[in-house]
């Protein structure tokens, strides 16, 4: 039980920054009034931590340390999606739901991009490694399965849990907001993600 709650607590209060790439996302999503997508993202990212939560425990941690091309490919490769995505928000993309029209058909793809976004950045993993080895070293949890288990389930539940509260907070402000302001928002975001990206694909080349 305490792996398990661990993982959930960490997850919860480590998705809550919003500067990440993951947050201005489900942000941009929301605003947009695509909450079905936004939900999806988050279903996607919680998924992907989970994994990386489980295998943290059970110490694969040490990838990035033995083969550094992992994380420099799965950087550059971070780095190129969240250029096209930021370049697609700066021009527009996605477009304001209609009235009463959630984007509920956009929920898997929200889904797969999450979880694809959140599966290529390897600081996930050392992010967890490093949450595992404290809650191990506190005397916590016990190496094993079932407790790694416990942990990545924690984990996702706990970081879904957070990005899946972003839209329904932005669904009751978004009838406060201008149409002109949201859409103001979401180039914002676009724009917040290719520095993102540039800033991902210099430290990988002047690095």
């Amino acid at each position: 039980m305490i792996p398990f709650l661990a993982g959930l607590l960490f997850g919860f209060v480590s998705a809550i920054p919003v500067a990440g790439p993951v947050s201005a996302l489900v942000l941009a999503r929301s605003m947009a009034g695509r909450y079905a997508g936004a939900r999806g993202i988050a279903l996607g990212v919680g998924g992907a931590e989970a994994l990386y939560a489980t295998a943290a425990w059970w110490g694969t941690g040490e990838l990035l340390v033995r083969y550094p091309l992992v994380a420099d490919a799965s950087r550059g490769i971070t780095g190129v999606v969240l250029l096209g995505l930021g370049l697609a928000f700066a021009l527009g993309w996605p477009k304001p739901a209609a009235p009463g029209d959630d984007g509920g058909s956009g929920f898997w793809g929200g889904v797969l991009l999450g979880f694809g976004l959140a599966l290529l950045n390897p600081t996930f993993l050392a992010t967890w490694s490093v949450a595992a080895t404290a809650v191990l070293s506190s005397g916590w949890g016990s190496p094993g399965y079932e407790s790694a288990l416990a942990f990545g389930l924690g984990a996702g539940l706990g970081s879904g849990g957070w990005f899946s509260c972003v839209p329904s907070l932005v669904r009751r402000a978004r009838g406060r907001l201008s149409p002109r302001l949201i859409a103001h928002g979401s180039r914002g975001t676009g724009w917040v993600l290719m520095g993102l990206a540039a800033f991902i694909i210099g430290s990988l080349v002047w690095g």
